[in-house]
């Protein structure tokens, strides 16, 4: 597997962060990708979803969404969460102590997809499980669209 990387990794997670801050501060503006309560819904929870149970570690690399998630936590009386400030491909969480990592859009997000599967291996227990939802693609992709940050973070 090549390790050529095709896209400017520094270039592309600046652009996710400024897409983030604006689904933080703006929950309910126009994105190309489903957000909040209506995403749970589509996804099969109902409105008596009260959080998870045992301990829950989120990270995000930027403030406005570690803020919102915090916020949101404590109001739901979930003391069990807690969000650090990182990057999936250097998350800050020791070795093997999570039992599930759960992405929903975040490694397509990722220029260095190796460093991320690698990352996530790292922090699971033996007998892990990883779940996630995210945009693969079968075919190579065009090098203009590599080299276009738009069309990663639309």
């Amino acid at each position: 597997m090549s390790t050529d990387t095709l896209v400017d990794a520094v270039a592309l997670r600046e652009e996710v962060k400024d897409k983030y801050r604006d689904v933080a501060l703006d929950p309910h503006g126009e994105f190309h990708f489903h957000t909040g309560r209506p995403l749970a819904k589509r996804l099969g929870y109902d409105d008596t979803m009260v959080g998870p149970s045992g301990q829950v570690i989120g990270i995000d690399m930027t403030q406005e969404m570690l803020d919102k998630s915090r916020s949101t936590a404590q109001a739901m009386g979930l003391d069990q969460v807690e969000f650090r400030e990182g990057i999936v491909e250097e998350m800050p969480v020791a070795d093997g102590q999570v039992d599930v990592v759960i992405s929903n859009g975040v490694i397509n997000l990722c220029a260095d997809k190796e460093g991320v599967f690698s990352e996530i291996w790292r922090i699971l227990r033996p007998g892990g499980v990883l779940q996630f939802a995210d945009i693969a693609n079968g075919q190579p992709v065009p090098e203009a669209a590599v080299s276009n940050i738009d069309l990663w973070t639309a």
